[in-house]
């Protein structure tokens, strides 16, 4: 219903237009001259014109006369001419519109003026500002009226959405997204598409800028975040699309985030349905409200305004097809408050008419604002680099061409210019971190991005026969775009551009070692990289637990409770703006061997607060990759036996940082989440804790306090806590198993993936702690009890092989008191062999019914074999124990095995295989190698 309704008042309003009683002229009308035969002219000019009193269709201009004279015939006006200035020559002209392609605005314009003609000139004003700032300054120089035809911003629906947004009612303006489409597309060969006459659809589409600007009343973005186009594929030059992210000063002085999405061949729902309701249009999201204005552009064929409560949900529809909060007590010639039956050019008409007459207009677009206007446009054309690839290819050609020469001082010159040039124009685009749905517009984006990229980084290869990197001037920015490509997990780089950059760095790497010249230069480029570029961007990133030498801060300022400026993106433009920080900082780290010590040493307080950064940040993914950085930061330290850790005090720090990603845990963190994070986290809280214990230098017995603990328990102890307060909570957290004992009912793991990597962590820990493993057997054997008996564990395979590993684990470190735990590991072992044996006879069934069946029965053989080196295992403790503290209850545990495994055996006989028969010992795979 909503769509008829819809429809009917579209047909409605749409035929109202056209069908008018034609008022009778003034004596003194002003004579309409159109310059060109476009198709626009009918609902721009020419009807607006017949129902205006003082408006009278005068003349037409085509640079072709029949055009001319056919056009003329059909609107019944009343003189043709074969070119514009014929018509610009004719006296009785009075205004102009100027309807030309957009590329021609100026030159046509300009000479009105000249003509002393009043101008009504098309959107956009001009094909950049300064020929915008020609055009007022002659305008105001000859004292005639200049406007440009932004249509929109004169109908009553405009002005009211207007008073909604600045009532006060629903808070400041927090952001903005505007919408212009073409679907099913502006058709190929049209003039928009032609560079030459000013196309594309940030110039053609300009709306939806006008409707950002409009609604926060501003002039230019106080920061343009990114701006992505996506390239005709006919002509470079040229934007199909144009994404664009800024920032705006809004109405309350406060910043406001806005997105502009324009787009010449918008595709079609599945290849097949046109978006024909995707009208421009604009979203505003306020303090309490969305403010929706559905068909800005040409709001009296149809609109309205939705307004809708945050916190309730409700949403309420405005309209306004006359009056309103401007045009109410205005007297117009459609009456008090103009006529409902108005398209949006008949009140530009009215009111560019009130200008020429001499009166005040009840709205206007000053000259200043169409300008602005512009400048914002050349601005996004900057940003987004438009013509950058036509150019890149033009080099990377001229260089394929030019054949490896020599290069003389001149050219070395023009070649270091080209190599900063494609070096900034290589780096990834910020609409990585822009766009975060998935959608056709961020994957189009991505494309167009992808293209720079690659294109760029081919002229750097080229380039780089001519002039190898380590001779160039700028070697630090080459370096960072080509590391910046250096990983293919990074989204913006493809296996070609990975290719590129990583062949570049490796020749500019392969020198060091022979050649003590490139080294300097190479560790050089690296300090400069760290200090001059990484360092800053991190810089705003405040974390008080460092001070400035990146050292641990003793006497720490704690940041406020609620520090409104984390949520601020420009203390973060790592992560927003300069998204290759942390790619390059990544390549950087693994830079550094063993033989490295100085250099790494020397770079540490460079490397340790974007590290910290990255672990602090409160995205996963980016938890994520500060875990990883210090992981591998920490490889090289621990090899050089470096006890850098130990001179800045930093350990404490980096556990602090880490500590609170191992709680990153279902139901609030998504288990793909958490497992991404707990992957990377606990690796490098083990070698954090692992490097510390064996770079730190052994106190004297002169210094050793009797009282302080040696290195070791402190190690020791760390371990201790990681799994008494992290591994173990965490894992009965996310399943529902008896914490404390073994209990007849059946454990469930609603996340088995993650309870398979807990399990997974466990086995270092326990590698590490040893023999100290002993003071954890009550709190570990339940988890492993609870695990290998579940009925259900062979639905998942996985998390059964690492129960037995963390099981061989506990017998391998603990097996002076595996005698006390003998009943529980045997019942859980047993239980286990038994469910997997049932599901090897449930996957045959499944083979004879045309199921898979051979992987997963390979699966099933490995998971015996790993429980019957288990239970070898197990049987030698037992039968080898070391008389420690047991008594007889480990003497009787000696004795009375095999009886006790007899007994297990009898009860069920598939058993057997897993207790009473031999392995060979020698053989890795009962002992989980591969």
């Amino acid at each position: 219903m909503a769509l008829v309704a819809q429809s009917a008042t579209f047909i409605h309003q749409y035929i109202s237009s056209f069908l008018h009683s034609k008022p009778r002229k003034s004596p003194e009308a002003l004579k309409l001259g159109i310059l060109s035969s476009a198709q626009i002219n009918a609902a721009a000019v020419i009807h607006p014109a017949e129902t205006h009193p003082d408006v009278i269709l005068y003349a037409i201009a085509s640079r072709d006369a029949s055009t001319a004279a056919q056009a003329a015939k059909q609107y019944n006006i009343t003189k043709s001419y074969g070119s514009y200035q014929e018509l610009l020559d004719d006296p009785a002209v009075d205004i102009v519109y100027v309807s030309t392609p957009n590329g021609q605005h100026y030159e046509w314009t300009s000479k009105a003026l000249q003509a002393g003609k009043h101008v009504l000139c098309e959107k956009p004003f001009t094909s950049n500002a300064d020929e915008a700032k020609g055009l007022v300054s002659l305008a105001k120089e000859k004292g005639l009226t200049l406007e440009e035809a932004f249509h929109w911003q004169f109908h009553p629906a405009a002005h009211a959405w207007r008073h909604i947004l600045e009532s006060g009612q629903h808070g400041r303006i927090l952001r903005t997204k505007a919408v212009m489409t073409a679907s099913p597309g502006v058709p190929k060969g049209d003039i928009r598409w032609q560079y030459d006459l000013g196309g594309g659809s940030a110039m053609d589409m300009t709306y939806a800028l006008s409707f950002t600007r409009y609604a926060l009343r501003a002039r230019h973005p106080k920061a343009i975040n990114s701006v992505t186009a996506r390239v005709s594929s006919d002509d470079p030059r040229v934007d199909a699309a144009m994404y664009a992210y800024l920032t705006f000063v809004g109405p309350q002085d406060t910043e406001v985030h806005s997105q502009i999405y324009t787009d010449m061949e918008r595709q079609w729902v599945v290849g097949v349905v046109p978006r024909f309701w995707e009208l421009p249009s604009i979203e505003v999201e306020t303090e309490r409200a969305i403010i929706f204005f559905y068909n800005a552009m040409m709001p009296h064929l149809y609109h309205y305004i939705s307004v809708t409560d945050k916190t309730t949900g409700q949403t309420r529809y405005h309209k306004q097809y006359k009056g309103g909060p401007l045009w109410g007590n205005v007297t117009t010639t459609g009456g008090k408050g103009g006529s409902s039956h108005w398209s949006t050019y008949r009140w530009q008409l009215e009111a560019f008419v009130d200008a020429v007459r001499g009166k005040t207009p009840t709205y206007w677009i000053p000259g200043e604002d169409s300008i602005c206007q512009m400048e914002c446009i050349d601005a996004l054309y900057q940003a987004a680099g438009l013509p950058i690839c036509e150019s890149l290819l033009v080099a990377y050609n001229f260089f394929k061409a030019r054949g490896p020469k020599d290069l003389c001082r001149a050219d070395e010159h023009a070649a270091n210019s080209i190599y900063s040039w494609a070096s900034d124009a290589a780096l990834p685009s910020p609409v990585y971190a822009q766009i975060e749905e998935t959608s056709d517009e961020k994957n189009d984006v991505i494309l167009e991005d992808q293209l720079r990229s690659r294109i760029a980084l081919s002229v750097l290869a080229t380039l780089s026969e001519l002039l190898p990197v380590s001779k160039a001037e700028n070697a630090t920015d080459i370096i960072i775009a080509l590391a910046s490509f250096s990983s293919t997990e990074d989204p913006w780089t493809t296996q070609e551009t990975f290719t590129y950059a990583t062949t570049l760095l490796n020749a500019f790497t392969s020198t060091i070692a022979t050649n003590k010249e490139s080294n300097t230069t190479f560790w050089s480029v690296i300090e400069k990289i760290l200090k001059d570029r990484i360092r800053p961007l991190f810089a705003k990133t405040r974390n008080p637990a460092i001070t400035s030498a990146g050292r641990k801060n003793f006497h720490p300022v704690p940041l406020p409770r609620f520090d409104a400026g984390i949520l601020d993106p420009e203390t973060k433009p790592w992560k927003i703006q300069d998204i290759y920080a942390t790619a390059v900082l990544s390549w950087i780290i693994q830079q550094y061997k063993p033989t490295n010590q100085t250099n790494l040493e020397t770079h540490f307080p460079l490397l340790v607060p974007p590290i910290l950064a990255l672990i602090d940040d409160d995205t996963s993914a980016i938890k994520t990759k500060g875990c990883t950085l210090l992981r591998n930061l920490l490889t090289p330290i621990q090899l050089t036996k470096s006890p850098i850790l130990h001179r800045t005090n930093l350990t404490s720090v980096f556990e602090d940082a880490l500590k609170p990603c191992l709680l990153s845990l279902p139901t609030i963190t998504p288990e793909p989440d958490s497992i991404d994070l707990l992957k990377e986290a606990y690796p490098a809280l083990l070698t954090l804790q692992k490097t510390t214990y064996t770079n730190t230098p052994s106190p004297s017995p002169q210094s050793q306090s009797k009282t302080q603990p040696n290195k070791l328990e402190t190690y020791i102890s760390r371990l201790t806590t990681t799994l008494r307060e992290n591994l173990i909570p965490s894992f009965h957290h996310i399943s529902s198993s008896n914490t404390t004992s073994l209990s007849s009912d059946f454990a469930s793991f609603p996340y088995p993936r993650l309870s398979t990597l807990l399990l997974e962590q466990m086995v270092p820990v326990l590698g590490e702690l040893g023999i100290h493993t002993t003071k954890f057997l009550q709190d570990i054997v339940p988890i492993l009890h609870n695990t290998l008996a579940n009925p259900f564990g062979p639905a998942y395979p996985p998390m059964l092989l690492r129960a037995v590993e963390v099981a061989r684990g506990v017998v391998l470190n603990a097996h002076p008191r595996v005698w006390r735990w003998r009943g529980e590991l045997l019942d859980a072992l047993c239980s286990c062999w038994i469910h997997v044996v049932e599901e090897e006879g449930e996957i045959v069934e499944r083979g004879k019914r045309g199921g898979e069946s051979e992987s997963e029965g390979a699966v099933m053989e490995r998971l015996k074999k790993e429980l019957r080196g288990v239970v070898y295992l197990l049987k030698f403790a037992l039968q080898n124990s070391i008389q420690v503290d047991g008594g007889e209850g480990q003497l009787e545990a000696k004795e009375n095995l095999d009886k006790e495994l007899r007994e297990l055996v009898d009860a069920d006989e598939s058993l057997k295989g897993l207790l009473l028969e031999g392995i060979d010992a020698n053989d890795g795979g009962f002992f989980g190698e591969a």
